[in-house]
């Protein structure tokens, strides 16, 4: 059985995000249309010695059991019956409080890579039904595809002919709070439409840039107005839409050419030196 294994850990987009409404034990349902995207963390797994091992490279990154990934390997051992015996590496490129779901995306990491390193016992929807338990967005890691997501994260329809946008991420140093945003969140002024079934993308780029809306943008401009500034500054290239994504602080531009986001990523970083701009496309 191998015992090392380096994982690339995507970041994720939310090509659109309706809030439903508020369930009696305070999680929110949502409906949204999820992307991995091609920045990514890397995740390295090492077998051997004694207990949960976690090293970050990454200033403020917890490195204990408050880590989502030491929480994946903590249950993946748990489920198993196997003992723990592993150390974790993240080197993150992802920024934290970004609304990129990186943390959960190395949960989800942690799962599969274990699962690799054990000789897969088990399946992905069991994965997907252990990360349930760790967060909403680690199901959606776990299978690593375009897909629509209801209920609180846990139902996922993965979707096909999703258009490869290009795209640039903008995270303008803010580490949003999810808890703020939603608190803010009034369901009576939530304003993207509601889509009755999985949305059937056919490969038409032109549907999707139509399908960008975020209730949760207009609470998190609210509450960190230097996120609307990334959005002013991110429609002021050739982005063919500009949206927020999840709870924030990154914003996100679709764009159908790689080199249109060249310029759009150097033309902010000169602007702005003090936000961190991304190149990536999604990943379908």
């Amino acid at each position: 059985m191998p015992d090392r294994l380096e994982i690339a850990s995507p970041a994720k987009v939310n090509l659109t995000l309706r809030i439903c409404g508020r369930r009696d034990d305070g999680f929110h349902e949502i409906e949204s249309l999820m992307a991995p995207i091609s920045l990514s963390d890397r995740v390295i797994l090492e077998t051997g010695g004694s207990g949960i091992r976690i090293r970050c490279d990454a200033p403020g990154i917890p490195e204990d059991e408050t880590n989502l990934a030491w929480r994946a390997a903590d249950l993946f051992f748990k489920e198993s019956g196997s003992g723990p015996g592993l150390s974790i590496t993240l080197e993150k490129n992802i920024p934290a409080g970004a609304g990129l779901g990186g943390g959960s995306g190395n949960a989800a990491s942690v799962l599969n890579g274990l699962n690799t390193l054990s000789g897969r016992p088990f399946s992905l929807e069991k994965l997907a039904d252990m990360g349930a338990r760790i967060g909403s967005d680690v199901p959606f890691f776990v299978y690593g595809k375009p897909a629509w997501i209801t209920g609180v994260g846990e139902a996922i329809d993965l979707v096909r002919g999703l258009y490869p946008h290009h795209l640039v991420v903008v995270f303008p140093g803010i580490e949003a709070s999810t808890a703020k945003v939603y608190k803010k969140c009034n369901l009576a002024l939530t304003r993207c439409k509601k889509i009755h079934r999985v949305p059937d993308l056919t490969g038409d780029p032109a549907y999707v840039e139509g399908l960008l809306c975020n209730d949760l943008e207009r609470p998190a401009l609210e509450e960190y107005p230097g996120i609307g500034k990334a959005v002013d500054a991110l429609s002021q290239t050739q982005a063919l839409g500009v949206l927020m994504s999840g709870s924030g602080s990154s914003v996100f531009g679709l764009f159908r050419q790689e080199a249109e986001t060249v310029e759009a990523r150097r033309t902010l970083e000169s602007k702005h030196p003090g936000w961190r701009v991304f190149s990536c496309r999604l990943l379908v």
